[in-house]
């Protein structure tokens, strides 16, 4: 079958780990009609966010001990968090967190906002649709070397890159961005911004059509399944 994915680090796999080369990469993109943030500068209180998610995928364990660190750092640190499920033992939030349940669709960009940094910890990831929507929103992302963040964050430039469960730089990270003058935190804001700013749902579908067209000369070609010489004279209605 043809392979279409979401980031260029999955076409490298599929290159160099399954021997297929030809793959498309069909980037994810945003709802600008959702996600969207006026230029502003940094906030009175430090503040940050991130999704709750129990997904051992998601790292959520590295986050909470990020954030005891961060609060001792900061003491008047304003966190916000949002996730589809309660927080549950022995992976739960602490009183000071602000966690919102299955917010609705409409309010999630207005989180984004409220935040100088959002945080990803993900221990593996293809392109989360977080960082994208929070950077669209002109926050900074602090994330691991994951997938898209990996490609699209420079640190000190959008945001700020960290190892895989590396607890100390994700703090590290994280305080770099809350400890910036103003002019500086407005110009990593906006380079987040500008860094989305080429995508869009229309592109993204112009891409995943143009995918689609491959796979079928592909398949007419027989070099994937489909229109092959076994079955091109059986009845496929």
């Amino acid at each position: 079958m043809h392979k279409i994915v979401v980031a260029k680090w999955l076409a490298n796999v599929m290159a160099q780990r399954y021997g297929d080369p030809f793959v498309d990469v069909v980037p994810n993109s945003v709802d600008r009609k959702l996600f969207f943030a006026e230029g502003r500068g940094k906030r009175p209180v430090p503040t940050v966010g991130f999704i709750y998610s129990a997904d051992p995928i998601k790292g959520i364990d590295i986050m909470l001990q990020a954030i005891g660190r961060l609060r001792q750092k900061f003491s008047n640190l304003r966190v916000i968090s949002f996730g589809a499920t309660e927080p549950q033992p022995p992976l739960a939030l602490d009183s000071q967190t602000e966690f919102h349940c299955a917010p609705r669709q409409q309010d999630i960009r207005l989180f984004y906002a409220q935040c100088d940094a959002w945080i990803i910890s993900s221990t593996t990831e293809g392109s989360p649709l977080p960082a994208l929507e929070a950077m669209a929103c002109r926050t900074p992302v602090v994330a691991t070397r994951t997938g898209w963040p990996e490609e699209a964050i420079t640190s000190g430039e959008n945001g700020v890159l960290v190892d895989v469960g590396d607890v100390n730089g994700l703090v590290s990270g994280v305080e770099s961005v809350l400890s910036l003058p103003d002019v500086e935190w407005r110009r990593l804001s906006r380079n987040a911004y500008e860094t989305t700013a080429p995508g869009s749902w229309e592109e993204s579908a112009r891409k995943f059509e143009s995918a689609l067209l491959h796979a079928c000369r592909r398949s007419m070609d027989g070099e994937i399944a489909g229109r092959s010489a076994s079955w091109r004279g059986a009845d496929t209605t």
